[in-house]
């Protein structure tokens, strides 16, 4: 069989060259298509166009080992979580929670986002310095106490 392949590939190169050619043309135009369909779910509220995906690195572990460590040795302290679901919509699929959490005496603080149906806590952000509008905080807690 490969001996019949040699001799037909020296009698056409050609012919070989433009079939494999062929076959990665297809290949990427379907990697194209399908790729600009994920590209074009958006986030509610943002035109189209506006976010683009970008190649970050993300670093996950174990989601009790990332919480353990945050809560004992970076003496962080949870602050408040909220559910990620698909388009940003709240009837879209869940796809995990993200966290906040936050040490008042180093000022550092960490968004996290534990991943649905897996034992994975990504690190979204670690901030240092952090502010926070303390007027716009205790607004939200009088609008809760009423």
């Amino acid at each position: 069989m490969l001996k019949n392949f040699i001799r037909r590939y020296l009698g056409e190169p050609f012919n070989y060259i433009l079939g494999i050619f062929l076959i990665g043309l297809f290949l990427g135009l379907v990697y194209a298509v399908l790729n600009k369909a994920q590209s074009d779910e958006h986030v509610m509220g943002y035109p189209p166009g506006m976010l683009s995906a970008v190649p970050l690195p993300l670093y996950c572990g174990n989601s009790m080992d990332m919480l353990l460590l945050t809560k004992e040795n970076f003496g962080m302290l949870y602050q408040g979580s909220a559910e990620v679901r698909r388009n940003g919509i709240t009837t879209g699929d869940i796809l995990g929670t993200m966290s906040f959490w936050y040490n008042k005496d180093t000022n550092r603080g960490v968004f996290y986002m534990t991943l649905r149906d897996s034992q994975f806590t990504c690190l979204l952000s670690y901030g240092v310095n952090w502010s926070f509008d303390t007027n716009n905080m205790l607004d939200i807690i009088n609008e809760e106490i009423k």
